[in-house]
């Protein structure tokens, strides 16, 4: 069957060494009367890779394998359709669950909030900027991972840019049954230019379903959700 492991994939500023994140997701579970993770046979990673956003810029620009391949236009057709009737499962299971309409900062341009991000989220803007910073991290974070079985990512802020690029270096034999972006920045164009999706196609063979959870007055993702996370789908 595979290993089954969860990685968390950290924002800015904070890589939660003390894990409070997993202390309330495991909290969550026992509450609604679910297995824990242990329980279910999840192995928890939480790499930190704060040293890599700050400090000078890695001496190698090493990019790791691009193992991400359509097998074919039928094969990619029947994923997809796979994917959409995975969320379309995930929105019914979340019915009567709170909707933020879009907040008063989800009318900021992008063009101000470029100009922005390099003085407030200086990290986020040295990922953006170097390619060798971000190679660096994809390596680590794939070292880690286990050659085959089921990954579920939690990804944090720029955590959820960090996951959008790593979906296309996965070892070809990890399934992403869901990737869960929290307080996601995707939604800021000038933040996914670099983005594989740009290029190729998001891989629809490869995550089964991706759940997106944003706060109404988060300066993070300007409240918005809908148009980004479909952006990266339909390419």
């Amino acid at each position: 069957m595979g290993d089954k492991t969860l990685l968390f994939l950290h924002g800015i500023e904070d890589d939660d060494s003390d894990r409070s994140w997993l202390e309330a997701l495991e909290g969550a579970l026992r509450r609604d009367g679910s297995e824990t993770l242990e329980e279910r046979g999840f192995k928890v990673l939480a790499p930190s890779y704060l040293d890599l956003l700050a400090g000078d810029e890695p001496s190698e620009d090493i990019r790791p394998p691009y193992t991400y391949k359509r097998v074919s236009e039928q094969a990619e057709m029947e994923a997809a359709a796979r994917y959409w009737l995975r969320q379309s499962e995930l929105e019914r299971a979340l019915t009567g669950v709170p909707r933020p309409s879009p907040g008063p900062l989800a009318v900021v341009p992008h063009a101000v909030a470029e100009v922005i991000v390099p003085y407030v989220f200086e990290q986020a803007h040295r990922y953006r900027n170097s390619a060798a910073r971000r190679h660096a991290i994809y390596r680590r974070l794939i070292e880690q991972l286990p050659p085959e079985g089921d990954l579920v990512i939690v990804a944090h802020s720029l955590g959820s840019v960090v996951a959008a690029d790593l979906l296309y270096h996965l070892p070809p034999q990890v399934r992403v049954k869901l990737l869960v972006t929290i307080g996601s920045p995707l939604t800021l164009e000038f933040l996914r230019r670099h983005l594989n999706r740009l290029k190729d196609t998001f891989p629809f063979s490869s995550v089964e379903s991706w759940l997106n959870v944003i706060g109404h007055h988060d300066p993070v993702t300007t409240s918005r959700s809908e148009e980004h996370t479909s952006e990266l789908q339909s390419h």
